[in-house]
Order: structure tokens, then C-alpha cells, then sequence
């Protein structure tokens, strides 16, 4: 999965948990215009990688994958007037099971929150914009496949010389 895949996956994830329109639930670097209110953004904010990554050895074809566990912290802002009760339905969500089926479907896991909800509301420009965010640990797998060449050994030569006796091996 790339990461691209794990954010819209959770974009997705929150749209089912909050019941927003698909519309109203955007990526937080969208540069679109911002639609009317309610509306919710996602914006990851760091990952972490967990233990080593895993890697296959080139097969036939020359092609290996290398794979890692990861958790991101994405960070959900809802805007509007009840930016708040949005919020908090994402994070109760968790705990939901048709959701965690959902986020597993899509080989990705909500691990949880981290607390608090935030209210976060300010003036802006001619206007007073309620905004409340909350913090979510999203699980999943990176894996990268590249073509590293191969295929298979046609020939190998080698010549030993121990002690005075020379062997070759020809294959």
C-alpha cells in the first residue's frame, strides 16, 4: 500500500463515521475552494516506522518487494457549527465494528485517538469559524516493488586452487 492509498482509505473511513457527504470530506492540502459548512479536512501529520521493514528476494522475473509496518497520525478538522458532535462520532467510531471491518477491508487500522478533542474555533476575516480537531493513529502496511534484474543463472565458472590442485566447476 502506498500512502496515498492509506490517507484516502481514512478519507473514506470518515466519511462512513461521520456521515458527511462524500463532497464534504476533502484532503487537508486540497487547494479547491473550501465548500460550504459543514465540511471535514485530513491531513496526515508524521509516520512512524515499526521494526524492520521485510523484503523478498528478486524471483524470476527479477522483481522484489520490500514492506513495512507503519502508523500515521492523521489529524481530522471539522468546520461548522456543529464541528464538535462530528468529531466526536469519528472518534466513538473506533469502536464501531462495521467500521473496524471497513478500515480492515481497507487494509488499513484505527488504532485510536489521541484524546482530547479540540476546539480550536477563531475569528476569521469578517466571520467566526467553529473548528474542532482530533488526532487519529492510522496502521498499515508501505510496500514498494521494484525491478532489481535477475532472472535466472545461466552459467557459472569458478576455479578453486587449494594447496596446489586446481578444480574447475562449470554449470
Amino acid at each position: 500500500m502506498t500512502f496515498q492509498e492509506m490517507i484516502r482509505a481514512f478519507r473514506d473511513w470518515v466519511v462512513t463515521a461521520t456521515g458527511l457527504p462524500d463532497a464534504k470530506v476533502r484532503m487537508g492540502d486540497s487547494v479547491d475552494t473550501r465548500p460550504a459548512k459543514p465540511f471535514a479536512t485530513v491531513f496526515a501529520l508524521e509516520t512512524a516506522a515499526l521494526g524492520s521493514p521485510e523484503s523478498s528476494l528478486p524471483g524470476v522475473s527479477g522483481t522484489t518487494t520490500v514492506s513495512g509496518h507503519r502508523t500515521t497520525t492523521v489529524r481530522l478538522s471539522v468546520f461548522g457549527p456543529a464541528s464538535y458532535d462530528y468529531a466526536e462520532k469519528a472518534r466513538l467510531a473506533v469502536y464501531r465494528s462495521d467500521l473496524i471491518q471497513q478500515a480492515l477491508s481497507a487494509e488499513i487500522a484505527i488504532q485510536g485517538t489521541s484524546g482530547n478533542i479540540q476546539n480550536v474555533s477563531a475569528p476569521r476575516q469578517t466571520d467566526f469559524e467553529n473548528r474542532s480537531m482530533v488526532d487519529f493513529f492510522v496502521g498499515w502496511v508501505a510496500s514498494v516493488t521494484d525491478n532489481v534484474g535477475g532472472g535466472t543463472i545461466e552459467t557459472i565458472d569458478s576455479t578453486t586452487d587449494v594447496g596446489g590442485i586446481v578444480s574447475d566447476i562449470d554449470v
